[in-house]
């Protein structure tokens, strides 16, 4: 049914309607105007773009992105607006996420556009009126403006005039008679178009005015001629007439003229019209304008020579120059000399097929693009002809015989798709070339086009048949075959792979294979098969005759010459048929079948086995004969020797047995007379497989069938009665030569018995000796006695009488021994003398190893191991290298590290300053400003070379009292950063956000960012002792840890989540993150969702609404069977990946930084010990709050922000659906951690509840993993005399901004972070003294306003101060810039201790001990004992003396070239070696005295005890070699981990900059569209405006909220102005008054209220805190006054 369209009457037609009513009237009838003006715009941009538009209803909205407005630029200036160039011009992104403010963008471009064309300015709209639909009807009036205008310039059709004929909807007009009194935006005039363009013409207005009109006159007259002069005229500056057309403009001009003066009066009869409207009305509303008269001028002309073109079609003769010249005319592009009878033939071929289409009309004419199209065609067809034509003869030249053999160049030829060839195959090229080659042979002549692409089909699958040989599968190469353009004949699918397989061997011996040869094998292997099928038949009939056991049949089947069986013998049919039937039972057994066949290899293997087994047989039963015969002739020789006869295989036959056989045989012969058996002409033998055969002695033949005569009863030997014949007289002469052989051992064994005869003699004979062994000793010891009595006393005797001989003998006998000895091992020596260096070498690094364990592992190392490595102590060139290499990585770090921090924080400010930009109309300038400041602060960072070296005044001025000054912060800040207490209590006696900035910017300054161990040793301190303070004082119960917001928490986590954090997270969690976004599947845990996806997908699939509701609870929804279904994959997928992150957090727990865990062991140990009777599984949660919660699970939820993946500027990595994968997965995660589990209305995820039981349980163990960490001493290596040891004063770089707000933080608080009165902190504060301003520490002449004690007061001070000051010169806010970089810029700070103790000064007992240590280093390298106290006592000697004082002056000589080497004295030199005290400088023996006294000053303080002879002290020396080994380590790691960090944080730089250089673009592309605006705004800018409000209107606006020290009756007395700044719109001076009188004066900047607004502050104070204000109602006001919102 069709709606009836809105009849708004005439609205002076019924003079009963009221006021309201006719307004209401005039609007419905404005409102059908502008819908009649969309409707228009609408129809023109379809037909300019060719595609389809939304309705004029929704025209406005879809303009907003600007994408059709882009397409409608490149329409006509293609060259200004390239299509890549047009954002999001498939509408995609709009689609999916709506408007980006990169739309924008295709905005500018349309202005662009327009701009090159040449549209007057005045027509343009804001980008805010398109983009934020601010002011739609402008655009609609911009593009009937560049719709005329294109006209004009004959680049487009005129729009049409729709007025009246457009039909609407009363419900259409009505809503958008609503839009536009919502608005209330003024109608643009549509019908004063055509004169504006006409007044912004640069010639004489009224000159131009006169000859339009005159024209107008003239065709209204209807005289030709004056028509024609009047277009003539100069004045009227029409281009392009032509007075051959003069009747043509006649008609055509005045015929549209009368049009528009018809639909004027359509438009205005509807109109109330007084005297007053009338007068008012635009003459060009009934007149053709100039722009109107130009393009009808340009068509008129264009339509007059289409149709002298047509008319020249029609013509049979056509001349080539007059068509030619006519294209030229009409404008038509590409028109080349040439092709005159291609364009003829196409313009005659495109008009003919347009009048089939409309046979009826005769005058059918072809329009300017139809040409323009058939001209571009003809030319496609001319060059395509004559490359055809010159790539054939190219192909002819190739296949010439003088012509290169190049395959490859004729398929370059061929696959030219210029050149018009059907489709080719390229990956045989020498098919093509071959085959080519011999056509032309054949024909004797050039092949045509048309002759070689007839050939191409068969040539392609001859190429591709030659391809799938060379592949070699079966499959491909029939299917390429088979290609009916091969033609190729007996293709029988039965035996395809015997074809295939044929081919491809045939194609391994060719080039390639041609038709014949193709076919040629084809038919060969088809005659091969035709006889394999005959003998498979002849096989066939053999096995049915074994089977049948028919002996003729079976002789008949194997002698069939199809089978080609050899050496069959009739003879042997019944032995073939009795084998080929066991073969066929064995086949029948292995192969379980029920009737196996014999194959043809297997019948000729048996036949071949029957012929060999009848050979054997009757050789074996002639061999067997002859022996028989040989025993009947009475020769035993003889019969041996037929025994040895191989055929008949007898064994173990033996020579000497010879005549023995023989007589055994006759025995065994006369015995089977004796049986009464006789002689048999047939005799049977048992071959070797078990069958028997039949041999004639006397005719000596043998057969297999048993013949009639045969008898068994013979006494013929067979062969087994003579093997068992050789076997038993073989085995019994074997044994009588075995007894011979064996005689040796038969006597050993008759020996052995007879000695166990011997053997039990003897034990009688022994048995009676032991029976009378007492009486048998006594004999024998008293014949012994007297023998030995007698031989010693002659000895005796024989020595007294050669006393002085023996003596002389024994002298001679040693001395020569020892002689002897001595020379043998000198000479050995001599000959090892290389493995002896080698075991001295291996056993002094023994010793060296033993002894460096020792220093290492043992409490006290003896003193000679602790000489040993003394020398370690010594510091070499690579340490101060290393070190130099050190700080300047260190300050490199920092620099970069803040440096990132202010960039982001400025780019954070940019994106929030562009998004007010678009949404609240802030001032451009504005954020141009901000850019600017970007750059120049980028450019500050990069030129920056240090920490402000150059000054040479200020603070670090060569002067007494700034030195003083400097050394005084030093020692502050070196108090500071090493005693925790008074910054872990400052931190909470400021605001919560005041503390988190002051973190940030100067404590972890202070701390240098903990970039090496030491600082971050003492950040460690700083954290426990906080947190300590804070959970003794703030925390009551143990879950106000999880539920609260703890400060120190909250530091932890964010410095744990710089370089090395992140990168920690980066190696935990990248893998488990990117497999996750890999994945294209949703992990959907909603009931609810699922089931409205189902429903989609089922509505999607079978275009059917669903029968089911769409809106259901969860219970509902999860009553399906399908909901169920697709839930459990969902939390299978959930589970799935939720293990994959469980397992990667607790399988790298040493990738966690271990600063953070330390704390987390702070925070368990700190709870445990306050709440004592909490369950260590509730403290356990809290450790997770802090380790999972707080530090893990932000950077899973947000992998982007936290550097866990890579984004690059302007693109967001993570879509919609990856988001809420990652929120699933950590929300399941955060849930084990605290072991919840899914209940009430998460009943549906009851299946993995089990799983989270798993989980926290495992989350439990890896918490107290995470606990299990040691000491920050125990780690980092360090004690109290650690900075004693270091070569390098450790350093901070710190701005004087902060140093300032340091100083003055500690004064406010000083009492309470040093409640002591004898706190070295007081006396540090008074000798600093007050607070210096930024001018002393700067050393500026001029003054700065002071800062106040508070941060936000010294801001608004510091806002006031420059509001006040705005009138002052150009140079004074130079130099406060100046000044105000200077602060924030860094200064480096030397730290050093305050009390720096004289070296003679023996009250310090840290400096006596350290002095004592430096000289007991001195004395233990010249000396060397046991113990200490024995050094001490021994005497030097004067070698040991003169090495003392040679070792003083080696350390002189260094210490003199190093300070040469830098160039500068000790007392400024970066890095301090050891002193040479001048107690180092004393003598041996009075520096060991001075020594012992020292010692005995540290044992009264129980240091050092003499009872363990000083061992105390030498541990402590074993301690500094150690410490200098692993700091030595630890630097080089501190090296290589500052070195990875400066690399991440150039690269975040980098990506920094590449977000800078993102929003500079974008900022360049606003200035370029407001450019020209900016230009005409200053042309026309007016006076700026000024309000006044006294405080009472204020007041009850609610913007003034109170007036300190005003009664609120005195509100009215107080005038407040606000006017807008001349130079800068975006500031406000606010002026008040009191009874008349100027009061104050302040400057607001509008850019402060919308980042106050932005930031949620309501309120805020003016006039130095005199005024309250409310911000969001100041802001409108402002808005709606000045802004127009």
């Amino acid at each position: 049914m069709e709606e009836s369209r809105a009849d708004f009457g005439s609205i002076t037609g019924d003079e009963r309607l009221t006021a309201d009513e006719m307004d209401n009237k005039r609007s419905q009838a404005m409102a059908y105007e502008y819908l009649c003006h969309l409707e228009e715009a609408k129809q023109w941009m379809e037909y300019c773009l060719q595609e389809e538009l939304p309705p004029s209803t929704e025209l406005e909205e879809s303009l907003r992105n600007g994408v059709s407005l882009a397409k409608l630029g490149h329409y006509f200036a293609s060259e200004v607006v390239p299509v890549r160039k047009i954002y999001d011009k498939d509408l995609k992104r709009f689609q999916q996420r709506g408007l980006h403010f990169k739309h924008t963008d295709n905005i500018n471009r349309w202005f662009r556009a327009m701009e090159h064309v040449g549209v007057p300015m005045i027509f343009y709209p804001e980008t805010t009126d398109i983009y934020d639909r601010k002011n739609m009807p402008r655009t609609i009036y911009c593009l009937h403006a560049l719709s005329l205008f294109l006209f004009k310039l004959g680049k487009a059709p005129q729009m049409k005039d729709l007025y009246g004929i457009a039909e609407f909807t009363e419900e259409q007009v009505t809503i958008m008679q609503t839009e536009l009194e919502k608005y209330g935006i003024q109608l643009p005039q549509f019908n004063k178009i055509g004169g504006i363009l006409a007044n912004e013409m640069s010639v004489d207005e009224a000159s131009l005015h006169a000859a339009v009109i005159a024209i107008n006159e003239a065709l209204e007259a209807g005289d030709v001629a004056a028509t024609c002069s009047a277009l003539l005229n100069p004045q009227a500056h029409l281009e392009g007439v032509n007075e051959g057309n003069a009747e043509s403009y006649q008609e055509r001009l005045l015929q549209h003229k009368r049009a528009k003066v018809e639909a004027s009066q359509n438009k205005n009869k509807d109109k109330s019209m007084d005297e007053e409207a009338i007068a008012d009305r635009d003459m060009y509303e009934e007149l053709l304008t100039h722009a109107e008269l130009q393009g009808n001028l340009s068509k008129i002309n264009v339509d007059v020579k289409l149709e002298t073109l047509n008319v020249l079609l029609r013509g049979e003769d056509v001349e080539a120059a007059s068509l030619v010249a006519i294209l030229k005319e009409l404008g038509i592009a590409n028109v080349e000399e040439g092709n005159e009878t291609w364009y003829r033939h196409q313009l005659i071929q495109d008009l003919d097929a347009k009048k089939v289409q409309d046979p009826e009309n005769d005058s059918v004419l072809l329009v300017k693009e139809e040409i323009q199209s058939s001209v571009t065609n003809a030319n496609q067809l001319a060059v395509k002809h004559r490359f055809r034509k010159s790539t054939v003869a190219n192909i002819n030249t190739l296949l010439s015989e003088d012509g290169d053999i190049d395959a490859d160049k004729l398929m370059k030829f061929l696959l030219d798709p210029e050149a018009g060839f059907p489709e080719v195959f390229p990956d045989f090229p020498a098919v093509h070339f071959n085959e080519l080659l011999k056509a032309r042979h054949e024909k004797g002549s050039e092949l045509t086009h048309d002759e070689i692409a007839a050939l191409l089909p068969r040539l392609n699958a001859l190429a591709r048949l030659n391809k799938e040989l060379v592949a070699g599968d079966v499959s491909q190469i029939w299917v390429a075959a088979q290609q009916p353009e091969l033609g190729l004949e007996h293709l029988d699918d039965n035996f395809r792979t015997r074809i295939c397989d044929a081919l491809v061997e045939e194609k391994k011996n060719h080039e390639y294979l041609n038709i014949d040869q193709v076919q040629g094998k084809i038919d060969c292997v088809n005659a091969e098969i035709a006889v394999e099928l005959a003998r498979v038949e002849g096989v066939n009939e053999l096995n049915d005759a074994l089977d049948g056991s028919d002996v003729d049949a079976m002789l008949k089947a194997l002698q069939n010459p199809t089978l080609k069986l050899e050496n069959v013998d009739s003879a042997n049919i019944t032995h073939y048929i009795r084998l080929m039937k066991k073969k066929k039972d064995a086949k029948r057994t292995a192969e379980e079948e029920q009737a196996p066949a014999l194959w043809i290899d297997e019948i000729q293997e048996t036949l071949d086995s029957t012929n060999q087994q009848t050979k054997v047989a009757l050789k074996q039963a002639s061999a067997v004969a002859a022996v028989n015969m040989a025993i009947e002739d009475s020769d035993w020789e003889q019969s041996y020797e037929m025994l040895k006869h191989p055929d008949l295989a007898i064994t173990a036959l033996t020579f000497e047995c010879g005549s023995t056989y023989y007589d055994q045989f006759k025995v065994v012969k006369e015995d089977k007379i004796t049986e009464g058996k006789g002689e048999t002409d047939w005799v049977m033998y048992k071959t070797r497989e078990g069958d028997d055969y039949y041999f004639n002695i006397d005719t000596l033949d043998g057969t297999w069938d048993q013949p009639e005569q045969f008898n068994p009863d013979t006494i013929q030997l067979s062969k087994e009665e003579i093997q068992s014949v050789v076997n038993d007289v073989s085995a019994a002469y074997d044994r009588c030569q075995w007894y011979k052989d064996n005689e040796n051992q038969i006597v050993k064994l008759q020996s052995f018995g007879r000695m166990c005869i011997a053997k039990r003699r003897y034990n009688e004979r022994k048995n009676f000796m032991d029976n009378q062994l007492p009486a048998i000793v006594t004999i024998q010891s008293a014949w012994r006695g007297h023998v030995q009595r007698k031989k010693f006393a002659e000895r005796i005797k024989h020595l007294q009488e050669n006393t002085q001989a023996v003596v002389t003998i024994q002298k001679f006998v040693r001395m020569w021994k020892l002689r002897r000895a001595f020379l043998n091992r000198l000479d050995y020596l001599k000959d090892q003398n290389k493995s002896i260096v080698k075991l001295q070498a291996w056993f002094r690094s023994n010793k060296a190893r033993h002894d460096y364990k020792t220093l290492i592992g043992v409490e006290n190392p003896p003193l000679p191991v602790v000489r040993r490595f003394v020398h370690l102590l010594d510091q070499r060139a690579t340490d101060f290298a290393e070190e130099i290499e050190l700080q300047e990585l260190k300050k490199s770090v920092i620099q970069r590290i803040k440096g990132n921090n202010d960039h982001e924080k400025a780019l954070n400010t940019m994106d929030i300053k562009i998004g007010l930009l678009v949404k609240n109309r802030i001032s451009l300038q504005d954020v141009i400003n901000h850019s600017h400041n970007l750059r120049k602060k980028q450019a500050k960072d990069i030129a920056a070379g240090g920490d402000g070296g150059g000054m040479a005044t200020g603070l670090k001025a060569l002067n007494k009292a700034n030195r003083a000054r400097l050394e005084a912060y030093q020692h502050l800040f070196y108090m500071l950063q090493t005693n925790p207490t008074y910054f872990g209590k400052l931190i909470f006696k400021m605001p919560v956000g005041r503390s988190t900035d002051f973190m940030q910017q100067v404590i972890f300054a202070v701390y240098n960012y903990a970039s090496n161990s030491r600082e971050e040793y003492l950040l460690l301190k700083l954290f426990r002792t906080a947190l300590q303070e804070e959970i003794e004082s703030k925390v009551d119960k143990v879950k106000e840890i999880a539920t609260g917001n703890p400060l120190v928490i909250k530091m932890v986590v964010s410095f744990n989540r710089g370089a090395k954090g992140n990168s920690s997270l980066r190696q935990i969690l990248a893998p488990q993150v990117s497999e996750v976004l890999k994945k294209k599947s949703v992990i959907n845990t909603s009931p609810i969702e699922i089931y409205k996806a189902w429903i989609s997908q089922r509505e999607m699939e079978t275009g059917e609404a669903s029968d089911l509701p769409y809106n259901v609870t969860t219970e509902q929804a999860y009553a399906h069977k399908e909901v169920i279904s697709r839930m459990q994959d969902s939390l299978n997928q959930l589970r799935q990946a939720t293990d994959g992150f469980m397992n990667a957090i607790c399988n790298n727990i040493d990738q966690i930084p271990y600063g953070l865990r330390y704390i987390a062991k702070c925070l368990r140990n700190l709870l445990s010990t306050k709440f004592p009777e909490t369950p260590d599984e509730e403290v356990l949660k809290m450790v997770g709050n802090l380790i999972y919660y707080r530090f893990i699970n932000p950077a899973i939820i947000s992998p982007d922000v936290f550097d866990i993946i890579d984004v690059t500027a302007g693109n967001t990595t993570l879509n919609t659906d990856q988001r809420r994968n990652l929120g699933s997965i950590a929300k399941v995660l955060q849930f084990a951690s605290t072991g919840k589990s899914f209940v009430d209305d998460h009943s549906h995820m009851d299946p993995i509840n089990q799983y989270m039981k798993e989980a926290y349980e495992r989350f439990k163990t890896f918490f107290k993993a995470v606990c299990d960490v040691p000491e920050p001493e125990e780690k980092h290596n360090m004690d109290e005399f650690s900075d004693a040891v270091l070569l390098v004063k450790p350093v901070i770089f710190i701005s004087l901004k902060e140093v300032v707000d340091t100083h003055k933080l500690l004064v406010e608080h000083e009492e309470e972070i040093a409640p002591d009165g004898n706190d070295p902190l007081h006396d540090m504060l008074e000798e600093l003294g007050d607070v210096p301003d930024y001018s002393t520490l700067l050393g500026t002449s001029h003054h700065h306003h002071r800062s106040s004690p508070n941060r936000s007061d010294s801001k608004k001070e510091n806002h006031q101060a420059g509001s006040s000051e705005g009138d002052k010169s150009g140079a004074g806010n130079n130099d406060k810039n100046q000044d105000n970089e200077a602060i924030k810029a860094e200064i480096s700070l030397t730290l050093a201790s305050r009390v720096e103790v004289q070296e003679d000064d023996d009250s310090d007992v840290k400096n006596l001990l350290l002095r004592t240590k430096r000289m007991v280093i001195d004395i233990i390298r010249i000396q060397g004992k046991e113990n200490l106290k024995l050094v001490l006592d021994t005497t030097a000697t004067d070698e040991q003396e003169d090495l003392h004082m040679a070792n003083i002056s080696k350390l002189e000589n260094q210490k003199r070239e190093l300070d040469e080497k830098e160039n500068k004295k000790d007392e400024e030199s970066v890095l301090k070696t050891r002193s040479l005290l001048n107690e180092n400088k004393l003598p041996l023996e009075d520096m060991k005295r001075r020594v012992l006294r020292n010692l005995e000053k540290l044992e009264t303080h129980q240091i050092v005890s003499q009872e363990d002879n000083y061992q105390s002290i030498v541990n402590m020396i074993a301690r500094d070699i150690r410490n200098q080994r692993r700091y030595r380590q630890r630097r080089k790691q501190e090296l290589s981990k500052l070195m990875q960090n400066e690399e991440r944080l150039e690269q975040k730089s980098k990506s920094l900059e590449e977000q800078s250089e993102y929003f500079n673009q974008y900022i360049k592309s606003c200035l370029s569209s407001l450019t020209a605006k900016s230009k005409q705004q200053k042309k026309k800018k007016k006076k700026a405006m000024t309000i006044k409000y006294t405080a009472m209107e204020l007041y009850r606006k609610k913007i003034v909220l109170e007036v300190e020290g005003l009664d609120q009756s005195k509100f009215r007395d107080v005038l407040f102005e606000i006017s807008q700044n001349d130079d800068d719109a975006g500031k406000f001076v606010v002026a008040a008054k009191f009874c008349g009188l100027n009061m104050d004066k302040v400057t607001v900047v509008f850019q402060d209220l919308l980042q106050l607004q932005y930031e949620g502050v309501n309120h805020m104070k003016m006039f130095e805190g005199r005024a309250r204000v409310n911000v969001n109602l100041l802001i409108f006001l402002l808005n709606k006054k000045f802004f127009g919102k």
